[in-house]
């Protein structure tokens, strides 16, 4: 009976962990609530008031692992007064579970939280960062800026020009050869 009571306390608690609400100050996963398959992980700052407009920080990894983005850079969006938030669904593959991903975050974001029109930007690693690509041209001209790493766009456009735009790469990465080329167009379309 108490191996039965414990279960049901940890599975509790795994729950309770899924189904979290965002707290100032704690990195939490969140379930949308428009599509309750789409899970975040998710940071608010500890001066977080819904009162004001707070910048946005939306990240992706090829693997659905959103968590690690936020905990990556939950320090530096603490000391700067930003949300972040990761996906904890987008990962490689075939691009509609990867926009049923971004529409239910964009969608849980929108309505959970009090964001500015003019300060959201996008993150991705690999295949993550082409969808961060992806996403400043789908939510257009609300995306202010992608951090790319490691890969670049979904294919041969160029951003908007008013889209800010840091590459990084490790010199040993197999999509450095895509990035070079990928910097230099940049510069040269201004």
């Amino acid at each position: 009976m108490r191996t039965i009571a414990a279960l049901l306390v940890l599975v509790g608690a795994a729950s309770a962990a899924v189904a979290a609400e965002p707290t100032p100050g704690e990195q939490v996963e969140v379930v949308c609530k428009v599509n309750t398959e789409q899970r975040y992980s998710c940071y608010l700052p500890k001066a977080y008031d819904p009162a004001k407009k707070w910048p946005i920080l939306y990240c992706f990894s090829p693997n659905a692992n959103g968590d690690t983005f936020v905990q990556r850079y939950k320090a530096v969006c603490e000391e700067r007064g930003w949300i972040v938030v990761g996906s904890m669904n987008s990962k490689n593959g075939p691009w509609a579970p990867i926009k049923a991903a971004i529409d239910a975050l964009w969608a849980d974001t929108e309505e959970r939280f009090s964001l500015s029109e003019t300060m959201r930007y996008t993150s991705g690693f690999s295949g993550g960062s082409r969808v961060s690509f992806a996403v400043s041209k789908s939510h257009a001209p609300r995306i202010a800026g992608v951090i790319g790493i490691g890969a670049g766009l979904d294919d041969a456009t160029m951003p908007r020009k008013e889209l800010a735009v840091y590459l990084m790469c490790g010199d040993g990465d197999f999509n450095k050869r895509e990035l070079d080329p990928l910097e230099k167009r940049l510069e040269k379309a201004g």
